[in-house]
């Protein structure tokens, strides 16, 4: 006994918006000439090695920039700044980035003899950008990068930083 059978399986997901059809029939047809034989979805991807997602760009070579911005605060509210960051995948060096660290420097209640100042540090190289007394805007641009973090400290001119803020 030959019988011949179909199996379709449908998969949907109503918070996505996106279904999916898979089809088996038992005998092909051919498809016509112009018919779409592969499917494209526009879903971020996410780099394993920093869990960040990057958009796909068809027939590019270097991947885009992505990015990020917050507000940081010191301890105890002295002061603040709002940062951004962006970062590309270096070409050539696999988990390495390059990009740009900015943003602006508020000194908001701190006391008069301290900076306010972002503490950045670049695979473990600590350095101080956009140290104010007042508002400063600041920007610095690195590469071959594993990991890029700032955060918002008082410094002193000449000694060391206090009150800082959690890393980002």
């Amino acid at each position: 006994m030959n019988v011949r059978t179909r199996a379709t399986v449908v998969l949907s997901t109503a918070a996505l918006g996106v279904g999916l059809a898979l089809g088996a029939p038992a005998t092909a047809a051919p498809a016509p000439a112009d018919a779409v034989t592969t499917a494209a979805a526009n879903v971020p991807t996410t780099d394993t090695a920093t869990g960040l997602a990057a958009e796909a760009v068809p027939g590019a070579s270097v991947a885009p920039s992505s990015g990020a911005c917050t507000r940081l605060w010191t301890q105890r509210s002295y002061g603040y700044a709002d940062v951004c960051k962006t970062w590309y995948h270096q070409s050539g060096y696999p988990g390495r980035y390059h990009g740009t660290l900015s943003g602006t420097v508020h000194h908001y209640h701190a006391p008069s003899n301290r900076q306010v100042v972002v503490q950045a540090s670049l695979d473990g190289r600590k350095f101080l950008l956009g140290a104010t007394y007042g508002n400063k805007p600041f920007s610095n641009k690195y590469r071959y990068t594993r990991k890029a973090l700032m955060r918002l400290c008082l410094h002193r001119p000449g000694g060391g930083v206090s009150y800082c803020g959690g890393w980002w």
